[in-house]
């Protein structure tokens, strides 16, 4: 009796998951357009209950406006100190998807943490490479909370995609390279 109880709340959350919108997140400055479908996020959006999502500790974020790529990639955040992020969500099975890269360099490093447990060890991208990170996660008690930190204290990350997804999925990193610009 007890097991068909477990599925069936099992059950219950990965349909509460489903019917729950995906969420977007440009990183960047708080002056320059997000990217179509996404929401701004700049080194000044402190937590906030009414917008579900913000900066919990972001003590020395650094804003970074690119032209290209023109889509949520261009734009990031940086920072060398860890920094620490929540999402209200309801609980459920969910797809992060971070976007990590910079044209100009390749001096950036990434350690993620989700609710306090690591999931990935220094992504380092280069010069022009941009790095799109999978991860599965499950979200309880209705928030995510996401730190960025590095091991050479320089990180950055352009986007955060959260949405549902109905079975766990392996951790994927692919990376693109850009052209140089007139190619």
């Amino acid at each position: 009796m007890t097991f068909v109880i477990i599925l069936l709340s099992v059950r219950n959350l990965l349909l509460t998951a489903s019917a729950v919108a995906p969420v977007k997140l440009d990183l960047g400055p708080a002056d320059a357009k997000p990217a179509a479908g996404y929401h701004r996020v700049s080194e000044s959006t402190k937590y906030d209950k009414k917008l579900g999502y913000g900066w919990l500790a972001i003590p020395d974020a650094k804003p970074m406006a690119r032209k290209e790529p023109a889509d949520q990639r261009g734009d990031a955040i940086a920072g060398h100190q860890y920094a620490e992020m929540r999402i209200d969500i309801p609980d459920g099975l969910y797809r992060l998807t971070l976007q990590v890269g910079d044209v100009d360099s390749d001096e950036y490093s990434l350690n993620l943490d989700i609710d306090g447990l690591r999931v990935l060890t220094r992504l380092h991208t280069r010069k022009r490479e941009f790095a799109t990170v999978r991860i599965t996660t499950a979200v309880q008690e209705g928030r995510l909370r996401i730190t960025f930190c590095s091991d050479t204290e320089n990180w950055m990350v352009s986007s955060i995609t959260v949405e549902p997804i109905q079975e766990d999925e392996p951790r994927t990193i692919s990376r693109t390279v850009l052209p140089k610009s007139g190619q």
